[in-house]
């Protein structure tokens, strides 16, 4: 999979045999695509993805169905400049949140997973200056999703 801001979407390959792609899928996201995460965010099994679009100020949700096709949901407005993504269970609720870097505002938003594919506005954290990747694992080990953050123009990595 990778994001294409010429065309504003993304490509997805899908692979065959002996790491082959069989097919590719082109999906419109929003302007200036960035990064994009895979994840279940209306639990049916199926795989979806969510995309940082960095000019729209969005985050594009596609629901995957059983064939392998993705379905657009709403958008979830981010403000600012959406940098890089994650989903993971942030709240201890089992469903998937989002995690977004907001590269104009220095921060981490969090938007809070329903479970059917639409997240509502959460907590924001600061970073340091320029935001630009994020990733989310246990750490520490204590059964709590933790985030790092890597930023660009202060040069260092945060993790909370």
């Amino acid at each position: 999979m990778a994001a294409c801001g010429t065309f504003n979407g993304i490509s997805i390959l899908y692979g065959g045999p002996g790491g082959v792609p069989r097919r590719r899928l082109d999906l419109p996201t929003g302007a200036d695509p960035r990064t994009a995460a895979i994840g279940f965010v209306n639990r049916d099994a199926h795989p979806d993805l969510v995309v940082a679009n960095r000019s729209a100020g969005t985050v594009a949700v596609f629901l995957g169905h059983q064939d392998g096709s993705l379905e657009r949901q709403a958008d979830v407005a981010v403000g600012g400049i959406p940098a890089s993504v994650v989903l993971a269970t942030l709240d201890d609720d089992n469903r998937s949140d989002l995690a977004v870097t907001d590269a104009g505002r220095y921060e981490v938003a969090l938007f809070l997973g329903d479970g059917r594919g639409a997240f509502d506005p959460g907590p924001q954290f600061g970073t340091g200056r320029r935001p630009r990747a994020l990733l989310a694992a246990d750490l520490d080990r204590d059964r709590d999703v933790d985030l790092v953050v890597c930023n660009q123009e202060s040069n260092d990595v945060r993790y909370s």
